[in-house]
């Protein structure tokens, strides 16, 4: 089984924007930190802007599945999966580097 790790470049900054590929398609990630809860939300869409529904502000959490129950044939065909090393929540600082956003590939489900 190949697992890959969504690749983050956290300095910080409680706003994330990136495109990276899954299954051979790109898709636009951002990822923004809410101070107030202290949790990571994650909107997802097609490379060219397109929405992907239901992966719109998808709160990130610790062992969560944030894309496991979207529907819309646009969403990547593997599943994504929360990884850190206890279960704590992932803080500003921790996501993309003590915990991960991990893909697992359609071939590999």
């Amino acid at each position: 089984m190949a697992i890959q790790v969504i690749s983050l470049v956290n300095d910080g900054t409680p706003y994330l924007e990136q495109t990276t590929e899954l299954d051979g398609q790109d898709f636009l990630f951002i990822f923004s930190y809410n101070a107030r809860d202290e949790h990571w939300y994650m909107t997802m869409q097609k490379e060219d802007g397109t929405p992907i529904e239901g992966c719109a502000g998808v709160k990130l959490v610790q062992g969560g599945y944030p894309i496991y129950r979207v529907t819309d044939p646009n969403r990547p065909p593997g599943e994504m999966f929360v990884l850190g090393p206890d279960s704590e929540e992932p803080g500003l600082l921790d996501f993309g580097k003590s915990t991960n956003l991990l893909y697992i590939p359609e071939d590999d489900l």
